[in-house]
């Protein structure tokens, strides 16, 4: 019974439809990974390395608003 409302429910071209997002998604983010540029790339390098320590002097930066 299950199988059957499965089988007629043609529920195919919602898998066609994720797969053409999916695509179009990493195809976005290929293109803006390459393009990207080399400043943005080392800032977001040692972004996880940040502590907000201040290497001249040793002092905490200001928060950002």
């Amino acid at each position: 019974m299950e199988r059957e409302v499965v089988d007629n429910a043609d529920l195919a071209h919602f898998a066609e439809i994720g797969l053409v997002i999916f695509v179009i998604v990493f195809v976005l983010i290929l293109v803006r990974v390459v393009f990207m540029k080399k400043d943005y790339s080392e800032e977001m390098k040692q972004k996880p390395l940040d502590d907000g320590v201040s290497r001249e002097r040793g002092d905490r930066k200001e928060a950002e608003a």
